[in-house]
């Protein structure tokens, strides 16, 4: 089980809305700085904004900006670099360019952006050269401090040799390489990833956070204190570092520190913030991507703490997560998964637009899902999977009490089942008639917000049109699934697409840098118990087993709606006199309906044969005039699973 390495009270002091903003804080004395730490951070929220190269040109520009600005070296903007179009190949840009130069080219053409004398306004040109060339000419190894040591590694690139060579003599190079394992930490983006990493990275951040510390100490600038302390794993203090932030924290607070030292406690308050929480007040001041990164870790570490826990504080806890910001739809919903899993009662339970949290609602009764529909006005999906589990389980009474809530849900056929419902025909009948006429009615609840879940995408593409209830919903994996999607475990990174521009910013930086785990993989809290004395999340007190189950199995919707129509049209025709003079219209039509669906929706068997073969053989033995019959000239094998 996991267990994070943090004060209780980075649980509780949640910081406040406020309407202060760093462009206004201290008179705007802090402005660029939170500019700066915005751009270094925006791509990955890690201090290194460079990328793996495969997938497309990244850059360092951005994080280069923040050195030169600890280092009190003017603004050049090279975060404004843009990659060279790929396509023109007489461009000096045109695609693998810079690829076929060599590492002391590269460097002659970068080092420029890390001169005092660069000019402000340089080409874009020597603007891409520094930003992509200073990146690739940095990277990972076989150690977090690979570079330090490199004579005791055999398989380093020539690039890695010179790398090391240069950073004994060039601090930037250095410090790049620092910062650059700082991003590839396990717990880089997320606290809690921490708990998966080896012993012998943990060593090597170790190592890389002593280092900067006594560089920092030397006199070698702010920027080495934050390498330091993004490098620090969450089990190492350092007295006199948290003392330096101490110091810096007040002079923040006071508006007495300058705009380097704001930067510096910035970016590093998203490492620190775990065990060092900044105070509601100057938690507004901090830059945009500070805040999330850092309020995102809080909601977190809230959901895996509180998963069965009293809720009495938990509700003013999750208004406070709601309130940092109340405009942000995507945050909005994240605070909802959290109300989910920590709900043990219906009425906590968030009526939310997230896909994770519609895909839980699949595990909840009928009964639960239709008071969640009815939530502030009609949720229409609801209702309808509502209506058909009661149909499906063969409640009837409870079925005809949503009638008219699925109308309401359906409008476009409400008039249609109307005239069904008031036909003169047993209850079970004309409720199985509606299921049978009303498009894509469904137990299973799709749909939904999937922040770039594509393996999620791909599931609800696949059970497109299927009415039944999935069999992998019947024991609740999903459930465990989508929460360990949320908080980005990296054995569930594969859920999210690999390319830049689909994948999740906060996953980029760990799924791309591969860092080091175990097995691959981060234990999570259990939302389901699997034993009497075993912890779970409050709301998997909620989960209906007793009507999950027999949904994904004998009572699958369409198994049940099979069965009451075929019984129906067996018995209204089962005797010459009824064929020869009964005009069997509706059941012939119902019959047909019934195959079709059956091609797509297990719908159970009848005796020892498939429900549609039996459906298809009394619709041509005993209707075989009908119009329906005539244009049913096949019958299909149904997905058994589905």
């Amino acid at each position: 089980m996991l267990r994070i390495c943090i004060a209780a009270a980075a649980v509780l002091t949640i910081p406040q809305p406020t309407s202060a903003d760093p462009g206004t804080y201290c008179d705007g004395a802090y402005a660029e700085a939170a500019m700066l730490v915005d751009a270094a951070l925006a791509d990955y929220g890690t201090l290194y904004s460079g990328g793996n190269h495969w997938h497309r040109v990244d850059d360092v520009g951005a994080t280069l900006d923040l050195y030169r600005f600890w280092r009190g070296l003017p603004d050049i903007g090279l975060r404004r670099f843009e990659p060279p179009h790929p396509s023109r190949e007489d461009d000096a840009f045109s695609h693998g360019w810079i690829w076929e130069a060599e590492v002391d080219d590269v460097w002659a053409r970068a080092r420029w952006a890390l001169s005092p004398e660069a000019p402000a306004n340089a080409p874009s040109y020597d603007v891409v050269w520094a930003g992509f060339g200073l990146d690739i000419l940095t990277s990972l190894g076989p150690a977090p401090d690979w570079w330090h040591y490199a004579d005791a590694f055999a398989e380093l690139s020539d690039w890695q040799r010179w790398v090391a060579d240069a950073a004994a003599s060039e601090p930037a190079i250095d410090w790049l390489q620092t910062v650059l394992a700082a991003s590839n930490a396990p717990w880089a983006n997320h606290w809690h990833l921490a708990a998966g990493a080896h012993e012998s990275v943990l060593g090597g951040h170790r190592r890389l956070a002593e280092t900067a510390t006594a560089r920092f100490e030397a006199g070698d600038g702010i920027e080495w204190l934050v390498a330091a302390e993004i490098n620090r794993p969450p089990s190492q203090r350092n007295g006199s570092v948290d003392h330096t932030f101490g110091v810096l924290r007040r002079e923040i607070s006071d508006c007495r520190a300058n705009p380097q030292a704001y930067a510096a406690y910035a970016v590093s308050q998203v490492a620190r913030d775990r065990h060092s929480p900044v105070e509601a007040g100057l938690f507004a001041h901090l830059p945009r991507t500070v805040r999330s990164a850092i309020a995102a870790n809080r909601l977190y570490h809230f959901a895996i703490q509180t998963l069965d826990a009293p809720l009495e504080d938990a509700e003013a806890a999750l208004a406070e997560f709601r309130d940092l910001a109340p405009d942000d739809p995507q945050w909005l919903q994240s605070v909802d998964l959290a109300q989910l899993y920590t709900a043990p009662t219906i009425d906590k339970v968030p009526l939310s637009d997230h896909a994770y949290a519609r895909r839980a609602y699949n595990l909840l009764s009928a009964d639960d899902i239709a008071a969640l529909a009815q939530r502030d006005g009609l949720d229409p999906s609801l209702a309808r999977a509502a209506f058909a589990r009661h149909v499906a389980l063969e409640n009837w009474d409870r079925a005809e009490a949503l009638l008219l809530a699925l109308q309401a849900a359906t409008p476009d056929r409400a008039e249609a089942i109307g005239r069904t419902w008031s036909l003169n025909l047993p209850r079970p009948v004309r409720l199985a008639l509606i299921v049978l006429e009303t498009p894509n009615l469904s137990t299973v609840i799709t749909g939904g917000e999937r922040w770039g879940d594509v393996a999620l995408l791909y599931h609800q593409r696949a059970i497109a049109g299927v009415r039944n209830l999935p069999r992998d919903y019947a024991h609740g994996g999903i459930l465990q699934r989508d929460f360990e999607v949320w908080l980005r475990l990296p054995q569930r990174w594969r859920a999210y697409r690999g390319m830049r521009g689909f994948t999740i910013g906060w996953i980029g930086r760990e799924s791309r840098r591969e860092p080091a785990f175990d097995d691959g993989h981060v234990p999570a809290p259990s939302l389901i118990p699997d034993g009497p004395s075993a912890r779970g999340a409050n709301f998997a007190r909620l989960i209906a087993w007793g009507e999950i189950g027999p949904l994904a199995g004998d009572a699958r919707l369409m198994h049940t709606v099979s069965r009451v129509i075929i019984a129906w049209a067996d018995e209204s025709t089962d005797s010459v006199w009824e064929r020869v003079f009964g005009v069997h219209r509706m059941e012939a039509e119902a019959l047909a309906v019934l195959i079709r669906l059956c091609r797509f929706n297990s719908c159970g068997t009848i005796g020892d044969e498939p429900a549609q073969r039996h459906a298809f053989e009394l619709l041509h033995t005993r209707m075989p005039n009908r119009v329906a019959a005539r244009e049913t000239p096949y019958w299909w094998m149904s997905p058994e699973g589905s």
